[in-house]
């Protein structure tokens, strides 16, 4: 019975523990601004934890801290017009995808007045 028990704790400790670092690695814990998330249908939906996809948009030229704050790795970087788009890897963000056999969870478009940040990818225009 002590076994039995010690088991179903040890086995709840992990859950919790998951869990926990799942909430934490959340967009908006990081990053200021306002913050949208999309399910896997593009759907809005309130919070964004294990699937789908994060949005925060932020005023003035924040990419600097935000590369800093999330220990992101830059990928690759690319000009649009006005528009530089940065593509990042962070170890602080659980979500993934494969770009051009890359694997990126960060992407930051910084115009002349705002940033947005997306991970894994920036859902709609920026």
């Amino acid at each position: 019975m002590k076994r039995t028990c010690a088991f179903f704790a040890v086995i709840c400790l992990m859950l919790s523990a998951v869990a926990v670092r799942l909430y934490f690695a959340r967009l908006d814990n990081f990053v200021g601004g306002k913050y949208t998330a999309f399910d896997k249908n593009d759907e809005e939906i309130s919070v964004s934890i294990s699937k789908g996809y994060e949005r925060a948009d932020i005023s003035g030229d924040t990419v600097k801290s935000v590369i800093e704050t999330l220990k992101a790795r830059i990928i690759k970087t690319e000009n649009v017009g006005d528009i530089t788009v940065i593509y990042a890897y962070s170890p602080m963000i659980l979500k993934s995808v494969k770009l051009h056999g890359v694997t990126i969870n960060l992407m930051i478009a910084k115009t002349s007045d705002r940033t947005v940040v997306g991970s894994p990818l920036i859902k709609g225009s920026y």
